[in-house]
This record gives structure tokens, sequence and C-alpha cells, in this order.
């Protein structure tokens, strides 16, 4: 279901529900037989800056059997790691493995305040090639691998759980694990371990040692009964809770609260060395004939796991092997750390990145940073952006969850989106982007957002606060790829006179035109919305133009190709989405319809383009009819008008 707020012709959608996700996906499934569960599955997402970061997914499971199910497990299973491309920028390679260097730049790590699983690259992958050109602002940022990607609980059925008088637990923590209500303490297990490139069949709980009769890590025991403190108690006081010292309430508050709970997996070893499958499960369950489970997880992405302030607190997990017990710095990219263990590499002596350290690097143009003057708490790292996932779920304020602990059993069962005390900014227009007959391209959008606040269902929103200014001006964008450098062409009021209504083919719009856009050159371009705090809306209409001029009206007239002859690189401008733009050659002067035939010096075919398009140009990228890419040499083509017949021939010249 869509529930955007300005619909593809650019205008308002009247539908729109501020209190609901702009997208949103149900799946609904059933098991395989002999079990009868029917699972209704709800992806929500938003646009909005600092609620962009993140998809929230809620499960509704239904016992649709004439029996109830008793000793059921519920589990969650998230394949998640920061970088293929930064590995690739690195070693030459896309893909992980166990037993290589590799895979012993990704750390896996739990945050136990968020119930959060997350994994990080050691230091960020910085490139070693364009890291300086990378890094300039509004470009994508010289780190490949800056993302912390990971999950958090949001919520998990707790009335369902199976009493103690209905299950046998006999594992060494026997005692602890049950809470005042006789119910099994959760998780059940929190897993991070490696990859495992198995068919989900072979992925069954019973796999993973999930029986009653046997988990792979025992639960915190932090309450002793005599004058010496338990292990647990020693290791979470000394490595993990830099409160301690300063509030040893909180401390308490905390080790009462994971008391008889489990362990997550990263406080081994294993949390080293391609940690990028990981599970969290529950239980034991009684699925009642009828009765529905509800879980909710938030899927989310940071710019590094924490910021500067983060580095004195402590997550589980990040070393290979420790003299902390696996309680290590939350890693940044705000500054390098260094303590024992952290890598088995030869010579690796450092996480983390000093990027950002003294603003020696801008934020990359997608990382939210702060909102608006009105909202100044920063979206960048994966905790701010999990505590925002929190927010938008829980209806609630913004909490900052280092130092407080967050409980998904006392959670809203299903999200409490129309109570949400999210900020919502004025949304992007539609941008439509034309050729123009001396190739200056003409970005025109219409005035629509600017009634915005003023459509019915958006007036509870504005009353709830949610919607605190009005629309102030547009901000023009322009970017050679996707992933930048995106620069400002212009700053757009409201009716601005330069653009507004000054062109009568498009009365009534804005229309700002690109002096720099040159033929057969492809742009990237945006139309962004402020309101008068300083809220931006999303970069909702990235438009990806070639840049063109009509069609000749038949052959005859100059017919050319360009660069010619090409020495190493076609040196265009911009970017392409059909080939690298280092290859690309131009075929210019074509009639709508054509044939061309490119062929080798000595007469054979090497590839035939097909030209069905009013535009003067055609691109190809000197790939043959054979799929491979085509030798130094001189090449000769025919163009064929297919409306007229006519005919025109030429040649060029291809240097490696």
């Amino acid at each position: 279901t869509e529930n955007y707020p300005v619909l593809a012709d650019g205008s308002l959608n009247t539908a729109y529900n501020p209190n609901e996700a702009e997208e949103i996906i149900v799946a609904k499934y059933t098991t395989t037989d002999p079990m009868k569960l029917s699972i209704t599955q709800t992806s929500r997402a938003w646009s909005f800056p600092g609620y962009d970061a993140f998809i929230i997914i809620e499960w509704d499971i239904v016992n649709t059997d004439v029996i109830d199910y008793t000793d059921g497990m519920v589990m969650f299973f998230n394949g998640i790691a920061p970088s293929a491309f930064g590995l690739q920028r690195r070693y030459g390679l896309w893909n992980e493995s166990s037993s290589t260097t590799r895979a012993r730049e990704v750390y896996g790590r739990y945050n136990f305040t968020r119930w959060m699983s997350y994994v990080h690259a050691r230091d960020g992958y910085p490139d070693p090639q364009f890291f300086d050109a990378w890094s300039t602002e509004g470009n994508r940022g010289g780190l490949n691998g800056p993302q912390a990607v990971g999950y958090t609980i949001l919520h998990y059925d707790y009335e369902n759980l199976q009493p103690k008088s209905m299950t046998t637990f006999t594992l060494p923590d026997t005692a602890r694990v049950w809470d005042e209500n006789g119910k099994f303490r959760q998780p059940y297990t929190t897993q991070q371990v490696p990859n495992r490139n198995v068919d989900l069949s072979a992925s069954r709980a019973i796999s993973y040692g999930l029986t009653l009769a046997s988990r792979p890590y025992t639960s915190f025991d932090f309450k002793s009964t005599t004058a010496t403190p338990k292990t647990d108690s020693t290791n979470w006081a000394t490595y993990y809770s830099p409160s301690k010292a300063t509030d040893p309430v909180v401390n308490q508050t905390l080790m009462d609260y994971w008391q008889g709970r489990a362990k997550p997996r990263a406080l081994t070893s294993g949390n080293y060395s391609q940690t990028s499958f990981h599970y969290s499960s529950f239980g034991p369950y009684v699925f009642g004939k009828g009765q529905h489970l509800k879980f909710a997880v938030a899927q989310m992405v940071g710019y590094g796991a924490g910021v500067a302030a983060d580095t004195v607190l402590r997550d589980a997990g990040g070393a290979s092997s420790s003299t902390h017990q696996y309680y290590e710095p939350v890693i940044t990219w705000y500054d390098s750390v260094s303590y024992p263990g952290l890598s088995a590499l030869t010579g690796v002596r450092y996480a983390g990145s000093a990027y950002l350290k003294n603003n020696a690097h801008k934020l990359p143009w997608y990382v939210s940073g702060k909102i608006s003057s009105a909202d100044p708490s920063p979206v960048i790292s994966l905790r701010d952006v999990a505590d925002r996932a929190i927010q938008m779920y829980t209806g609630g304020d913004l909490v900052n969850y280092n130092r407080i602990q967050y409980d998904p059993q006392n959670s809203p069962s299903t999200g409490a989106y129309n109570i949400s005390k999210t900020y919502i900014p004025i949304p992007a227009p539609v941008l439509f982007v034309f050729d123009a007959a001396d190739v200056k391209n003409k970005l025109v959008w219409g005035p629509q957002v600017e009634g915005f606040t003023n459509l019915p269902n958006v007036q509870s929103a504005k009353a709830a606060g949610r919607i605190k200014a009005g629309l102030s001006h547009y901000i023009v964008l322009k970017a050679p790829e996707a992933l930048g450098p995106w620069v400002r062409l212009d700053s757009v009021g409201i009716r601005d006179p330069r653009y507004y209504d000054k062109d009568p083919e498009y009365a009534g719009r804005y229309v700002l035109r690109d002096l720099a856009s040159l033929l057969s050159e492809n742009y990237y371009y945006a139309v962004i919305s402020v309101d008068s705090l300083g809220g931006k809306s999303g970069m909702t209409n990235i438009s990806y133009h070639p840049t063109q001029k009509g069609a000749v009206a038949a052959l005859g007239g100059k017919l050319y190709v360009a660069p010619n002859p090409l020495i190493l690189s076609s040196n265009f401008g911009g970017s392409t989405r059909e080939g690298d733009i280092k290859d690309k050659i131009g075929f210019y002067g074509l009639p709508k319809r054509s044939t061309i035939r490119v062929f080798s010096y000595s007469g054979q075919l090497i590839g035939t383009v097909e030209h069905n398009s009013n535009t003067y140009s055609h691109e190809w990228f000197q790939i043959s009819r054979n799929s491979q890419r085509i030798a130094s040499g001189v090449y000769f083509y025919i163009v064929e008008d297919l409306d007229t017949g006519t005919r025109a021939t030429g040649k060029f010249v291809i240097i490696h």
C-alpha cells in the first residue's frame, strides 16, 4: 500500500494518512503440514529524514489448527553485513569467507539496552584510491563500509509464554530463568555467528541446539548468595557499564533486568570473523488454537555504531580475544581506538576511524544529521536510528537508550503510529526533467506541496505538533552520479519570480534551466523542500536524465560519432545506467527510427544497435554482438533510416 503525500503526477494525495507509514507491504503465508500456522507480515517504511534508515516489520502468527501447540519457539533469522563494496575495494573480491582476512574485518556486536544485534566493519574500509575525491562535501564519503547494520527487537509476545508448570528445563541456569510470573525470561537465545551458506530447511531450531534440554549459552547470573560477587556481576561492573562510577543505581538496574536472560554469543570469541548470521529466538510458547502471537523488529542501518560521545560505552563483542570478557568499546568514525585482542590480523592494532574527528570531513549527503531547529538531536549512528525506530513504534518521546533499558515485553503489540510524535517535513515536489532545443535541461515542478498543511488529514498532525513549520523554499540539486557529489544549482523561494510561471510551455509551474548541461551527458537532479525551521524533505524525487535534443527529420544532414578517436576514455561527464561511461561512444544526427551496424576493418559485423526514439543521439559501449568488449582498431558503421531507407556511412577509431 502506498501512502505517499504527493502522487506521481505532482498533485497532493487527499487520502494521505500522516499516522501511517508511507509504504506498507503486507505478506501472508502459512506453514507446511503438520503445523497449521497463518502468518501476516507487515513492513513499514518512511522517507522522513531521521526516520528513513529503518524498516519496521510486524508479525501476527495465528494457530489455525483445531488443537493447541505447546513447546513452540519463534526465531528471527537475519543475514547482515556492512559492505561487500568495501571488501571489493580493499581485497578485490566481493564475498566474505570465514577462513580469509576479509572475514576478520567484520564484528558481530550486541547492545543490551536496545536489544540490538548488529555488525560493523573494523575501520569503515577507507577507499584506497578515491578517498579524497569521495570525501568532498555532498559526496558519498571516503569510507566504503561505514554502515553499522542490525536489528532491534521492538516487541515480543509475553502473554502466551508457556508457564513453568508445563515446562521441563534441566540446564544449570534453571533456577534464575523464570520470572515472577513463572514464565521464561526472554530472549531464549541471541546468536551472532559465521555465515552459513545452507538451505533454509537445514536451519531449523534443532540444528542450533534450540531445545529445552540444550542452549548454546547460559543466562546471566548477577546475584550472589554469599559475600563473593558472581563472575557475571564482576565482569559487567568492571568492563561493561561506564556509569558504574557515576551512577551505580543505573548499573544495578541494568543487571537486575538482565538477570536470568540469555547471554548473546557476542560475549565470546564467536563474535569475531565474518559474523553476518544473526538470530534471536523466543519461547517456549503455547500456540493456543485461534490465538494471535505478535512480534515486531526494526531492521536498521546507521553511519557507524555510535558517535563521538559513545566511545566511552561498551557493547558485547568486538574482539578476537579479550581481556575485558568481550565487553569492548563502541566503534565510531570520530576516532580510532586500540585495545588488546581487537584483531587476529598481523599488525592490526586499531578499530574505528578519525574520519569525522574535529569535522575533518563532512557527513555524506545521505546521512540525516540534524533534523531541524525544533528537533536538534542528530540522527547519524545506528544507536540514533534505533532510538528513532523505538520512538516511531511506541508513539512516545524520543529517548536516548544508552543508559536506559528498553523493554520490548511491555511495548505495544502493534505500532502506535497514530500517536507518534515524530517530525513530519513538508514533502518534496514531483520533479520532471525535459530536453530543450539548446540542450539546456529544463527542471520542472509544480507548487502543490505549498498547500500540504491544508490537507484535511494533515490538520490533526499539525495540531499535534508533528508539523511544526510551513514551507520556506526549495533547494535544487545536481550530481553526475546518484551517489554524488550533489551540488546546489540554486535556492528557490515560494513563487520565486525568477522561475515561477516564466515559461509559457509550463504555465503555473517552476522551471529552472541547467545552463551547464551538455548534449549526450547524463545527470541526476533532485528538488527538496525546506521548512522555516530548517527541516528538509527526503530526496524522494531523484531523477536520472540523459541530455538530448530532438531527432533529425531524416538522414542526410551531419551524421557523426564522438569521441573519434576514442583514446583510453570517452571523457564524457556525468554517468550512465547502461554501461561504463569511459567506454561510451555516441552516434549523433539520428532520425527517430534507425538501425546502426558496426563492422570491423575486415568487414565482419561486430554489432547492431536499434534506435527508436525522438532523440538526436544514441550511446553504445563497445560491446559486440557476442557480448565482448571490442578491441582497438578502425571500425566502420552504416546507419539506415527505417522510414525512408536512406543510408549514411562513416568510420571511427578505438585505442585502448
